[in-house]
């Protein structure tokens, strides 16, 4: 259904779930993407695109050249509704291209509060398109583009860029694009977090709760999973809790579990990792047979689940542990309130601007957050938690001190703790 912009006022900004074309990407379309047969059918159309029709019209302006002339964009739907007439006329198949070029045609602004398009006018049957002048810049756009991450600041000016139409794409390798791509994913990932947190953004987010799950497995084949650890925080009991260095006095609002399967309780890692299965430090270990582990890990899990909270899955190296839940029949994805997942791997890679995943106890370490016994599937998946909480207040911390020319160190850097720092060189 589209929108109704009538009662847009001048400078409103879209909502970032809006798709928009440029202007004058719609108006090189017949040259662009009509072929040689039916393109002279249809460029009188495009000649008088703005009669008898209503376009409304957004600006964009560039936020590191506020002073350049913004750019024009409409409604991708409205566009839409555009070729759907010419094809009733003409019989033909006018359609958004697909592939690499469709981008152009569905691009969204405003994520992490970056500029969206803001409302300029409604044209209805003219014939031209007639703007007097721009309404100014606004300033809040530039803090607000400033303010975010890198990659989602370079995925906003790969948007822009694409406002204008070009004779030919650019075409990148598959390789640089997935790269890109994740790069993106892990800046959504740490920005996301930081928003759940009430650490950034508008705080109009609902409290989630963080569920995290670390795994465990036999190190021979057939690989049989031994623990799981499951740590729990309900961001609802933040509230009034200031975080302190790192994240350190949430660390006490924690829930966090150990199931042990039984059927292998009795052995221990030690060939590739040294296991600690008996050395659960932040509770007490049960003992559920191998097929009553997703009974007992949804038994951890209902009392939010009955109160359908909003849920987020938090990992380190997500994947090999959904993966390893999956083979005894539990579905992270297809978890009740499920409405994120977050990888502290990942989110580690996007403070540090890198692309070399490290392990838990060495992001522990970026952090000075002490630990030991890990590779507990129970220690381990609080470990990962704290992990979450520290880069996500660190990240703020650095940038800030940075913007003031500061020295950067992490909070807990000076801060005794009780436990011990564990050797980055112990595989995990």
């Amino acid at each position: 259904m589209q929108l109704d912009y009538s009662k847009f006022v001048v400078g409103e900004p879209a909502d970032e779930s809006i798709s928009f074309c440029s202007w004058k990407v719609i108006e090189a379309y017949p040259d662009q993407f009509i072929g040689k047969t039916n393109r002279p059918r249809a460029k009188p159309f495009f000649d008088k695109i703005l009669e008898g029709k209503v376009w409304d019209f957004f600006y964009l302006y560039n936020p590191e050249k506020p002073s350049e002339k913004p750019r024009v964009l409409v409604p991708t739907v409205q566009l839409e509704g555009f070729l759907k007439g010419i094809n009733r006329a003409l019989g033909t198949s006018l359609a958004i291209p697909g592939g690499a070029n469709q981008d152009r045609f569905y691009m969204r602004f405003g994520q992490g509060d970056t500029p969206r398009p803001r409302y300029l006018q409604r044209c209805r049957d003219q014939k031209s398109l007639k703007v007097d002048s721009f309404p100014d810049f606004q300033q809040e756009d530039y803090d607000n583009f400033r303010n975010a991450h890198g990659a989602i600041q370079e995925d906003w000016m790969k948007n822009w860029q694409m406002l204008v139409p070009r004779p030919s794409f650019d075409k990148k390798k598959n390789s640089d694009k997935k790269a890109a791509k994740r790069r993106l994913e892990r800046e959504r990932m740490l920005h996301s977090t930081q928003e759940y947190l009430h650490l950034a953004g508008s705080g109009k987010r609902a409290d989630v709760v963080l569920v995290c799950m670390d795994v465990e497995a036999i190190e021979m084949p057939p690989n049989p999973i031994s623990e799981i650890g499951i740590a729990i925080l309900d961001v609802k009991d933040l509230g009034g809790v200031e975080p302190g260095p790192g994240g350190q006095n949430w660390w006490q609002l924690i829930e966090a579990h150990h199931l042990r399967t039984k059927e292998y309780s009795g052995l221990v890692n030690h060939r590739f990792v040294h296991g600690c299965p008996g050395s659960f430090d932040f509770g007490t270990s049960t003992f559920p047979q191998e097929r009553e582990l997703p009974e007992a890990i949804m038994a951890i899990l209902e009392p939010y689940i009955s109160k359908n909270r909003h849920v987020v899955f938090v990992a380190h190296d997500a994947g090999s542990d959904m993966k390893y839940l999956a083979s005894i029949g539990f579905d992270v994805l297809g978890l009740p309130g499920l409405v994120d997942e977050l990888d502290t791997k990942e989110i580690h890679l996007a403070w540090k601007a890198s692309d070399q995943g490290k392990s838990l106890v060495s992001v522990l370490n970026d952090l000075c957050i002490h630990s030991k016994h890990l590779h507990n599937a129970g220690n381990d998946a609080v470990y990962t938690l704290r992990a979450l909480l520290g880069v996500a207040i660190e990240q703020i911390r650095e940038r800030d001190a940075k913007a003031k020319g500061e020295e950067y160190k992490p909070a807990l850097f000076d801060v005794k703790q009780e436990t011990v720092v564990e050797d980055p060189n112990s595989s995990w």
